[in-house]
This record gives C-alpha cells, structure tokens and sequence, in this order.
C-alpha cells in the first residue's frame, strides 16, 4: 500500500488515499473524478504529468502530494 494525498488543484480540497501499489494510476483518477463529480481528469505529481497506465507503487511514493486538473482534452470536446 502507498498513502498519499490527493488534491484537486482547481478547489484545493484533498483526501488521504492508501492505493495498492499495483493498482494502475488510471484508477486514481477515476476515483477522483467520481468523488469530486468531473469529468476526466489528468494526475499530476509536481509538474511530471503521471502515465494512466503506470502502477502506482512506480510512480508514487509514501506521503507524496499528488494533484488533479482536469483534463484540457475533454475541455476542447466540449467547446465542439
């Protein structure tokens, strides 16, 4: 398990997470965007933009501060 936190940049409201280390990164952002009510979102750790297809015990580490934006692909498809 990795406990980190997450926050969501645009509110700066954040929740601990213990995650499985290989669950995929993708997962976070899933439950980030049904517990916050967004569309898809993009995680970030610092300004490295983290791969939805990397486990997360690769990318992620103990206490890290791990973000959300959303994601500016789907902000395009809306303006369409």
């Amino acid at each position: 398990m990795v406990r980190f936190t997450l926050m969501d940049r645009s509110t700066s409201a954040s929740i601990r997470m213990d995650v499985p280390k290989d669950e995929q990164v993708s997962e976070i952002a899933l439950t980030a965007s049904e517990y916050w009510g967004y569309g898809k979102v993009l995680v970030v750790k610092g300004y490295q933009l983290l791969p939805s297809d990397r486990e997360v015990g690769d990318v992620i580490s103990e206490g890290d501060l791990i973000e959300t934006i959303p994601d500016p692909r789907e902000l395009d498809e809306r303006k369409v």
